[in-house]
């Protein structure tokens, strides 16, 4: 994979039972364990995960262009639910393993950090700057 597209996971699961309250999260972790990125569920209102019919479901998540940084990444997958007598209902852990490249950038793989996000920098002419707000001179 390369950072300048989506990355895109398919995911089937099988539900034998309504859970109320259920709730997934994912984690893209560095391949040192640090965890980059954490999306739930439960950040969608409403929770599409809440009260599923018995059946087979397919989940589709996409992480947005730049935003990872180029690396190893591994994919932590949770299932939990506060009805559940234990709170978690399935714990797959790691499900997947990607790499992600910088092929566009100058800087490519040397960049350095977490996010890959590219920042619009916008230049304007100016006479005067009457706040002094960034007291940078050159």
């Amino acid at each position: 994979f390369d950072c300048d597209h989506p990355i895109t996971m398919r995911l089937y699961f099988k539900v034998n039972r309504e859970v109320p309250g259920l709730h997934g999260y994912l984690e893209a972790q560095r391949s040192d364990g640090t965890v980059v990125m954490m999306s739930d569920s439960i950040d969608s209102a409403p929770n599409p995960l809440d009260e599923l019919p018995i059946g087979t479901h397919e989940i589709t998540l996409t992480i947005p262009s730049r935003t990872l940084g180029h690396g190893d990444y591994f994919v932590y997958l949770n299932f939990t639910s506060r009805s559940s007598h234990k709170n978690n209902v399935d714990s797959p852990g790691i499900v997947a393993r990607f790499r992600l490249d910088d092929f566009t950038t100058r800087r490519g793989n040397n960049r350095p950090g977490f996010l890959s996000t590219l920042v619009t920098w916008v230049v304007k002419t100016s006479v005067d700057d009457p706040h002094n707000s960034l007291g940078v001179s050159l």
